[in-house]
C-alpha cells in the first residue's frame, strides 16, 4: 500500500513537471491577468513565451482608448476580440528598445466581456515589453437594446430627447414614432458618430420619406434638423454607420405641431369629395402622404360663386374646379410669400354639382402645409329688407327668405327666430334714442347677410 501511494505521489509531480516544461496546461490559462480600466498593465513577449492575454468586463456600453507602447523589436500585434471570439480592433506599433514605437486607438463597444491578444506578428520572432494604458468613457445612452429593426424599435414619445450609441457591434437604432393626428414632425438630430452616418425617415410601409449623412465626430458634432408635414400614423425614424469602423453617440429630439384640419379623409377624388357649405371656412392639411384634397360644391341655381383660398403650403399650392364629367373649369395656384399665400377668384356657374381640388402645385417634393377654403355666393344668400326704425316704435320688422334665421342685435344683446313661410319676421323692442344702431342679420344654408340701421 505504501508502495502505491509513493508511485501516485511521483506520476502527480512528473505530469505538473511536464506541463510547466510544455507552457500549456491549466498552469498557462491560469496566468491570463485582468486588464484593469483607467490603469497601465506591463509586459513581456519572450521566445518561451511569444503570446499574452488579458481580460476584462465592460459594465456599461462607451468609449475604450488603448494607448499602445511597443519595445518589442521588430512588430507586435494587439488584437482586441469579444466574448464570441470576433475581433473588434487590431493594432501593430513597430518599436525597439531604444525607440518604442506608440499608438492609440479606440473603439465604441457594447457592455461585455473582451479579451486583449499580445502576440508577436505573422510569425517573426519578436521579443521586448510593452505597455497598454486604458481609458474608459461610458456612453451613457438610453435607447433599449436591441432596437435594431422596425418588430423591435425603441418607441419614442413625442417632444422627447433621447441620446444614444452606435458601436463596433451595433451599427443600427431604430425609433418607432405614433402620430395620432395629422401634422408636422420635426427632428433634432445633432451626431458625433465618427466619421459618418446616415439618418432616414420611413413610414409604415418602410417607404423613405426623408434621409440625410452626417459628417462629425466627438469634438466637432454634426447637426440636422428637419420638418416633415404627415398624416396620422406609425413612422420609424433609422440612424445607421457606414462601417463597423464608423461609431459614436447622438442626440435624438423630435417634437410636433398638430394641424388641426377639418376636413374628412380620404378625400382624393371626387367619389371620396366631401360635401363643402357654403360660406364656412375649412381648415385642410397637403401632407407627403396625401397631395389632394377634393371637395363637392353643390350650386342650386346659376350664381357668381367666389372661391378663397388662404394658403401656408410651402411655395405653391394649386386650386381646380371640374364639373360633374370631370372637365376642368379653370386651374390656378396661390403662391406663399413668407408664411400666407392667397387666391380669391370669381366665377359663374349653371346649376350642377362641382369639385374643388386643392393640391401641391407641380411634382417637388415639400410643398406640403395647412390651408383655408371658403366658398361663397351672394346669388344664394337671402333677401333681406329692413323696415324704418323710429324712436317710438317698439318693434323691428322687415321681409327675408322664408323660414330663414333671422338675428337682430341692439342694447349690446342678440335675438334670433325664424322668419314666417311668407318670409315675414318681427322683434319686440324697447324705444330707441335717435341714432341708436339696430343690426339684422338673415342666415340660410348658403350664408348670411347683415344690415345695419339707426333709429330715426
Amino acid at each position: 500500500m505504501k508502495k502505491m501511494k509513493l508511485w501516485l505521489r511521483h506520476s502527480i509531480a512528473l505530469v505538473l513537471a511536464i506541463g510547466v516544461l510544455s507552457g500549456t496546461g491549466t498552469t498557462a490559462e491560469a496566468e491570463n491577468p485582468e486588464l484593469l480600466l483607467g490603469k497601465t498593465t506591463k509586459g513581456t513577449l519572450t521566445a518561451s513565451q511569444p503570446v499574452r492575454y488579458y481580460q476584462f468586463k465592460l459594465e456599461r456600453a462607451g468609449r475604450l482608448t488603448l494607448d499602445v507602447k511597443s519595445s518589442v523589436e521588430k512588430w507586435a500585434r494587439f488584437e482586441l476580440y469579444d466574448s464570441f471570439n470576433k475581433k473588434a480592433m487590431t493594432v501593430e506599433p513597430r518599436g525597439t528598445a531604444s525607440m518604442p514605437g506608440r499608438e492609440v486607438v479606440w473603439r465604441d463597444l457594447e457592455a461585455g466581456s473582451y479579451t486583449l491578444k499580445v502576440s508577436e506578428s505573422d510569425g517573426e520572432t519578436s521579443v521586448g515589453s510593452f505597455e497598454v494604458a486604458t481609458t474608459f468613457l461610458p456612453a451613457n445612452n438610453e435607447e433599449k437594446e436591441p432596437n435594431d429593426g422596425t418588430a423591435i424599435a425603441h418607441p419614442l414619445a413625442i417632444g422627447k430627447s433621447i441620446k444614444g450609441l452606435l458601436t463596433w457591434q451595433d451599427g443600427r437604432d431604430m425609433y418607432a414614432v405614433d402620430l395620432t393626428r395629422a401634422g408636422r414632425l420635426s427632428l433634432d438630430v445633432s451626431s458625433a458618430i465618427d466619421p459618418r452616418a446616415f439618418i432616414g425617415l420611413n413610414d409604415s410601409y418602410n417607404t423613405r420619406i426623408w434621409y440625410a449623412y452626417f459628417a462629425g465626430n466627438s469634438s466637432n458634432p454634426d447637426r440636422k434638423l428637419f420638418a416633415v408635414d404627415l398624416e396620422p400614423g406609425r413612422y420609424y425614424i433609422e440612424i445607421e454607420t457606414w462601417s463597423d469602423k464608423h461609431s459614436g453617440s447622438y442626440q435624438l429630439k423630435t417634437a410636433f405641431t398638430p394641424a388641426y384640419n377639418t376636413e374628412s379623409e380620404p378625400n382624393n377624388g371626387p367619389a371620396e369629395a366631401q360635401v363643402l357649405p357654403f360660406s364656412k371656412r375649412l381648415t385642410g392639411f397637403i401632407s407627403w402622404n396625401d397631395s389632394a384634397d377634393v371637395y363637392q360644391i353643390v350650386v342650386p341655381k346659376a350664381s357668381t360663386i367666389g372661391i378663397d383660398l388662404n394658403s401656408n403650403i410651402r411655395s405653391y399650392a394649386s386650386i381646380e374646379l371640374i364639373d360633374d364629367m370631370n372637365n376642368s373649369l379653370f386651374k390656378d395656384y396661390a403662391q406663399t410669400i413668407s408664411t400666407t399665400g392667397r387666391l380669391k377668384k370669381m366665377v359663374t356657374l349653371p346649376k350642377g354639382t362641382y369639385y374643388l381640388k386643392v393640391g401641391e402645385y407641380g411634382t417637388t417634393n415639400g410643398r406640403t402645409g395647412k390651408y383655408q377654403l371658403t366658398v361663397t355666393s351672394s346669388h344664394l344668400l337671402p333677401a333681406l329688407s329692413v323696415n324704418t326704425v323710429l324712436r317710438s316704435s317698439t318693434k323691428v320688422s322687415g321681409k327675408t327668405e322664408k323660414s330663414a334665421s333671422v338675428t337682430l342685435t341692439c342694447d349690446q344683446k342678440s335675438y334670433t327666430r325664424k322668419a314666417d313661410a311668407n318670409g315675414n319676421y318681427s322683434f319686440a323692442i324697447k324705444r330707441q334714442k335717435a341714432g341708436a344702431l339696430l343690426k339684422v342679420t338673415a342666415k340660410n344654408k348658403y350664408g348670411a347677410i347683415t344690415k345695419t340701421i339707426r333709429a330715426k
